[in-house]
């Protein structure tokens, strides 16, 4: 009887070691125009949103910057080390440039959450249209996660 309990608790912590420290992903990542008065879309309907966007694209002078909406989840991670950089390359970035923005008050969801990272007015000018971004999930200085665009 104390060989079957003894293996197994065996098998029960060698179970345990194996466990997963933690988690994290780039669920999505959104990039989205903000007109003069900080909006993405006039009404809550997607196709609005789209065509609103299409609008601000084609249209630079009713754009005062560009924000990420990243749907992210890290399970298993305190959120005070969680740091998240977006890297980007557009239209007015020169060859090899890239315009780096960061967010290090990130906040947990219960199983995933939103970040909406804005660009500041100097960084969208230096970006101008979008052609490729990568975004980074850091636990300290660790890299845990990270999505890219085709084009990165």
């Amino acid at each position: 009887m104390s060989l079957r309990i003894a293996g197994f608790l065996m098998v029960f912590l060698v179970s345990l070691l194996s466990v997963e420290a933690g988690s994290a992903r780039v669920i999505k990542v959104l990039p989205h125009y903000l007109d003069l008065k900080g909006r993405h879309t006039l009404s809550p309907s997607l196709y609005e949103r789209d065509a609103y966007q299409v609008q601000l694209r084609n249209n630079p002078d009713q754009v005062s910057t560009i924000r990420f909406d990243i749907n992210w989840s890290a399970r298993g991670i305190k959120e005070d080390n969680l740091k998240m950089k977006i890297e980007v390359r557009g239209s007015e970035t020169s060859t090899g440039e890239i315009v780096v923005i960061e967010e290090s008050n990130l906040k947990k969801g219960f199983l995933e959450s939103w970040a909406k990272i804005k660009a500041d007015r100097e960084a969208y000018k230096k970006i101008g249209k979008v052609v490729s971004w990568k975004v980074t999930i850091f636990d300290g200085d660790t890299e845990i996660a990270h999505s890219q665009s085709f084009l990165w």
